[in-house]
């Protein structure tokens, strides 16, 4: 419940500030649609105007093209939808085969459209055959990247009325008319059929194709006034450019929004994993120390039972049955806890005494000075705490004695442990209680140290290290019962 929280938090920060940005899109694309309107403001021919401005209106509505095609290929590389890398690779060709009449018209300012002709009949079919391997789900890949095809493929169409002799079908327009509005009919076919764009796109594209199709054979340009030709072409191409572009910054805008998202629920899911790694480590380290307890106990309790005194049974038993309490909690399932555990009033040598005995039964030499003391906290946390210290000091300094003794310490009972062996490494001790810290050659994963202050530090309490001449000493304080 805590991991669905906060990934959807930060989704819906996202979300709304992708929404907030919203108008930033929308002055983008009027501001690039604008362009031809704002060279009738500033032009430097005041009888003229619009002629200057319609010069460039033809250069100006393919780079938008284009634009428009750059867009769909940076969806395409977000997202990886086939129909956005097709659609890329069909508006390069278009935007590309357009280019030649777009720079000759912005330097003699003709007042017209593209003559109708092969290269368009050929143009139409390239983004009819892109569309269709969309539609059967071709992936644009390889030799078939949008970029590589739509570009090679615009600027052959570019250059082929320059090194062909195919000119002769340009004395036929009405056959060229007629071919052009059979290839966009199998382009809509096409686009209606494609899948992975939303609708709401498609149905623009389309109404977008047709109405480029209306503006450049049904409007009569050269029968018609130059002052008002000059203005339907600035308007149709201002009309023409913001049904594309904003098609195309919408569809990007929301690839964006849709690629945080996918990173924001990564970088979720990946602190998820490292949090149950991390704990999982924890769990297996705990798991594996509490097995070996009980390992030990019970080895101890069959292959002892005639040299063990009876005080040494029955602290065997009680640390075996702790032991296996404490195996229990770890291997409960989380939020199954039928009774969790709570703080409670503790017999400090009752609680000690167990762990005392088990370490002498194993040829430790363990001293035991009892206090009378009572402290408040959890059992078996305390237990785990004192059993990790005790076996830090029995496996790094086997030889060594250890020495458990308690005294107030105001409001606190302060439980020391302290062994004379070779005492920690000064490089160590700095960092002794962060995760994966252990000392050189030590076999272990460093998290005994860790978890056991985290322990300790939830009940209320601290652990920390004495500074000392000679071997180890740690100090675990916890609070004292109050009244007493």
């Amino acid at each position: 419940m805590h991991g669905k929280q906060s990934s959807t938090r930060p989704i819906a920060a996202w979300t709304s500030a992708a929404a907030r940005n919203t108008w930033m899109w929308a002055l983008l694309v009027l501001t690039l649609v604008s362009v031809p309107f704002v060279i009738v403001v500033v032009s430097s021919d005041p009888k003229e105007p619009l002629a200057a401005a319609a010069s460039v209106t033809w250069l100006h509505f393919a780079l938008i093209v284009l634009g428009a095609g750059l867009a769909f290929l940076s969806r395409w590389r977000l997202l990886h939808e086939n129909a956005s890398g097709w659609t890329a690779a069909a508006l390069l060709t278009i935007g590309l085969c357009l280019m030649p009449y777009a720079l000759e018209s912005a330097t003699e300012m003709p007042v017209s459209t593209p003559p109708t002709s092969y290269p368009q009949v050929l143009c139409g079919l390239l983004v009819a055959l892109f569309l269709r391997a969309a539609v059967r789900g071709v992936e644009p890949r390889g030799w078939r990247h949008p970029m590589l095809i739509g570009t090679v493929a615009g600027s052959l169409l570019a250059l082929l009325p320059s090194v062909t002799t195919l000119n002769a079908l340009d004395r036929h327009p009405v056959v060229v008319t007629l071919l052009l509005i059979m290839v966009t009919a199998l382009i809509l076919l096409y686009l209606m059929q494609l899948r992975g764009l939303p609708s709401w796109a498609i149905r623009l594209l389309g109404a977008t194709l047709v109405f480029a199709m209306v503006w450049h054979h049904a409007v009569p340009f050269r029968a018609i006034d130059p002052t008002v030709s000059r203005l339907l072409i600035l308007t149709c191409s201002a009309v023409a450019s913001v049904l594309l572009l904003s098609t195309a910054m919408t569809l990007l805008r929301e690839a964006i929004m849709i690629h945080d998202r996918r990173l924001v629920q990564l970088a979720d899911r990946a602190a998820r994993a490292e949090h149950d790694s991390s704990h999982d480590a924890e769990l297996f380290h705990e798991l594996r120390s509490t097995v070996a307890g009980i390992a030990s106990a019970s080895r101890l309790l069959d292959d002892g039972r005639d040299r063990l005194t009876g005080e040494k049974t029955v602290g065997l038993h009680r640390l075996l049955a702790s032991e296996v309490r404490r195996l229990e909690r770890m291997l409960r399932a989380p939020g199954n806890d039928a009774v969790p555990e709570g703080p409670e009033p503790l017999d400090l040598d009752a609680l000690l005494e167990p762990l005392v005995i088990g370490l002498e039964s194993q040829g430790a030499q363990v001293e035991h000075k009892p206090s009378g003391l009572t402290v408040h906290g959890r059992a078996e946390r305390i237990t785990e705490v004192v059993q990790a210290l005790l076996s830090n000091a029995t496996r790094h300094a086997p030889t060594a004695q250890v020495v458990l003794s308690s005294e107030l310490s105001g409001t606190h009972v302060v439980l020391r442990i302290a062994d004379n062996g070779p005492g920690i490494a000064p490089e160590v001790r700095t960092a002794l209680f962060q995760r994966e810290t252990k000392g050189p050659g030590s076999a272990g994963q460093g998290l005994g140290l860790y978890i056991a202050q985290r322990s300790i530090r939830d009940q209320g309490g601290e652990l920390w290290l004495e500074d000392s001449h000679t071997g180890a000493v740690f100090n675990l304080r916890l609070p004292q019962m109050s009244g007493q």
